[in-house]
């Protein structure tokens, strides 16, 4: 007559033992899924940097190459067409006067009254000298120490860095997106979650559970990673 009672007795504690222990493991599986999406991300701005460095170095040597001490002259032109040409990814180059008029473009010579794109005209006026936006991202360099100096502006495509990444992220279960403070979709990238990440980018930096809506997907939980790259003003979403 005692059996049952005993039997609940033991029944208890390994039921809450089983429970604890399944927690336990469900937060070192997050844990391993947090650490893991770091290193996804170090390797996300390691791309980023080297190659948004490569452009900098190449405005700093165009800014400095004596061609360009006249703008009037055709070597001025020359010495930004070359470079155009040269660098598949480089969209456009221009010389602005400090009040956004385009003093020399690459484009053809034919093209009349030239304007400066809102992200070129956005970082002439900022103090920033670099910004990015959906695609491309603009750099920025006054050819004299002086506040009244013409700018060279050189828009770049993304392309390559979108490329470089998903080769990085193929055959993993990463999933990772670059974005702007406002959340735009820097990448272009076509599956994009823009509710997700708007939703993502509010919260402070740090490890967040996803919880999938019903009946969408396979319904597996995953971990999302969002962490700032601080000198470009971007952030990356890592998602496992």
């Amino acid at each position: 007559r005692w059996s049952l009672p005993i039997a609940v007795l033991l029944a208890v504690p390994l039921a809450v033992l089983g429970w604890y222990c399944i927690d336990i493991l469900d937060r070192l599986s997050k844990d391993l899924l947090i650490k893991s999406n770091l290193q996804a991300f170090q390797q996300v701005k390691s791309e980023i940097d080297t190659y948004v460095n490569t452009y900098q170095e190449l405005v700093e040597f165009l800014r400095q190459d004596t061609r360009l001490a006249d703008l009037q002259g055709p070597a001025a032109r020359d010495a930004i067409t070359q470079v155009d040409q040269a660098y598949e990814f480089v969209d456009r180059l221009v010389v602005s006067s400090s009040q956004g008029e385009i003093l020399l473009h690459s484009g053809r010579q034919d093209e009349r009254n030239p304007l400066l794109t809102s992200l070129e005209r956005g970082l002439l006026l900022a103090s920033p000298t670099i910004a990015f936006g959906p695609g491309v991202f603009c750099l920025k360099a006054p050819l004299r120490e002086d506040p009244a100096s013409p700018v060279l502006l050189a828009t770049v495509s993304l392309l390559k860095l979108r490329k470089r990444l998903e080769g990085a992220a193929f055959g993993t279960s990463f999933l990772f997106y670059l974005v702007t403070r406002e959340g735009q979709n820097v990448l272009e990238q076509k599956e994009f979650p823009q509710a997700l990440v708007s939703s993502l980018i509010r919260k402070p930096f740090g490890g967040y559970d996803i919880v999938p809506e019903s009946g969408s997907g396979d319904g597996v939980a995953q971990v999302a990673v969002v962490l700032p790259i601080l000198h470009y003003g971007l952030r990356v979403i890592v998602i496992q």
